[in-house]
């Protein structure tokens, strides 16, 4: 018969040491000292006596109860049904225990991962919307803004002209980490099948800044330019053969004596001289529109010259240009005509204003050199006579201000060459003046 009743588990109460209350089958009620009271059962397996803990009867400081008396032997019955099939209940409950606990973990690992892939995909819709905001267009924007403070104004202007003809009809709505290599080589390609590979190569410039920039601010994962180099540079060595017209128009050498004679003959004396002038200098096109009378400098010495300030230059660079008697002579004469400019060669009505950008070109299309002759031409013209009669690369390289295009040689030769460009561009001062005198 039972030994125990609820009456008596009610009126049971802590004592100094800890005591037993037994009920039967091995199950008892172990009464604690603070007032926690537990129900456990002894058995015995092979032989063994073990004990293992069926629950809490009343907790410390309270008097409500958990475990009553007859849930506590439906356990213990259990329980030794689970001994009567060779189960250790003991080891059981561990195993249990165990059971309970990995399946909490794992519905709580469940539970993170959920989390995560919400975090995740609310992350990659914000990462999408971000970039179907952020075009081709809008990035290119952000980087002539970024950029604009140290361009000039002209160069800012033919970065953005060439984006808005070449670039945003067919890339500017499209998000720009959408963009791959087939897509930059599209455009490119576009070009080159209309014979404009000068104007390819300067979209591709411009294409390799943006989307650097893009790169830089992880607006895109790769950038595609770079991976197109190769391959452009390929496609545009086929159609500079197929359209060698496109370089800048220039008469051959044999045809130089013809040209100074038509040149004399121009009405047009300022425009006239400041061809001339370009001639003497080897300078290009805007600089010599741009040019002013501060800039020249020690005109009544052996030693007179030109110093081109950065900010006018191509390459942000200051240039220094000797000159010949024959160009000094030329600027004695031009003084009397526009001394009182700012510019040497002032625009024909706005005096405050440099020569327009076409007034050189139109007049040598005048002469009857249009497609044969630029302002370029000169330039190259020059060159090549200049290499033939010749004097070394590195110096006329330095007089036509081009750029050493190898980081390291330029890293390690600041030459300026200045006597030796001085002796040259009166060699071919000289040679200009001697073809005038054979021409008259």
């Amino acid at each position: 018969m039972p030994r125990l009743t609820e009456v008596q588990l009610k009126s049971a109460r802590p004592g100094e040491k800890s005591r037993k209350l037994y009920d039967e089958k091995g199950l008892f009620l172990l009464v604690n000292p603070d007032g926690s009271m537990y129900w456990r059962v002894r058995y015995f397996l092979d032989g063994k006596e073990k004990l293992t803990q069926l629950g809490v009867y009343r907790s410390k400081g309270t008097e409500r109860v958990t475990m009553r008396l007859s849930d506590a032997r439906e356990r213990r019955d259990k329980l030794r049904d689970m001994l009567s099939r060779g189960t250790d209940p003991a080891a059981h409950r561990q195993a249990e225990s165990a059971r309970l606990k990995l399946e909490t973990e794992r519905a709580r690992a469940a539970a993170r991962e959920s989390r995560q892939q919400r975090r995740s995909a609310a992350a990659s819709e914000k990462v999408a919307a971000e970039d179907a905001k952020r075009t081709v267009r809008v990035v290119a924007e952000e980087w002539l803004e970024s950029y604009r403070p140290g361009w000039s104004i002209k160069h800012a202007h033919q970065n953005y002209q060439s984006l808005r003809d070449h670039v945003y009809p067919l890339l500017g709505s499209r998000p720009i980490r959408s963009i791959g290599t087939a897509d930059i080589l599209g455009v490119l390609q576009s070009l080159l099948t209309e014979g404009k590979a000068e104007t390819a190569r300067r979209v591709r410039q411009r294409l390799a800044g943006i989307f650097q920039f893009a790169s830089l601010r992880e607006y895109i994962d790769r950038d595609p330019v770079p991976l197109v180099a190769k391959e452009f540079t390929k496609l545009r060595s086929q159609a500079l053969k197929l359209n060698p017209s496109e370089s800048f128009a220039c008469i051959d050498k044999q045809e130089l004596p013809a040209l100074l004679r038509v040149m004399g003959e121009y009405p047009g004396v300022v425009v006239r001289l400041a061809l001339r002038l370009m001639m003497l200098t080897l300078a290009r096109t805007i600089e010599i529109r741009g040019a002013t009378w501060k800039e020249f400098h020690n005109l009544d010495t052996t030693e007179p010259i030109w110093r081109i300030p950065a900010e006018r230059m191509k390459a942000s660079r200051a240039h220094d240009v000797p000159l010949s008697p024959q160009a000094v002579d030329l600027l004695k004469e031009l003084r009397q005509l526009t001394g009182d400019c700012h510019h040497l060669f002032p625009h024909e009505r706005k005096h405050d204003k440099p020569l327009s950008e076409n007034a050189m070109l139109y007049a040598l299309w005048s002469m009857g050199y249009r497609g044969r002759m630029t302002g370029h031409g000169f330039r190259a013209l020059g060159s090549t006579i200049l290499n033939e009669a010749g004097f070394r690369t590195a110096v006329i390289e330095r007089a036509l201000a081009h750029e050493i295009t190898d980081k390291v040689e330029a890293a390690y030769n600041r030459a300026e060459y200045l006597q030796e460009r001085r002796e040259m561009l009166q060699w071919y001062s000289n040679y200009l003046q001697q073809l005038e005198s054979t021409s008259d």
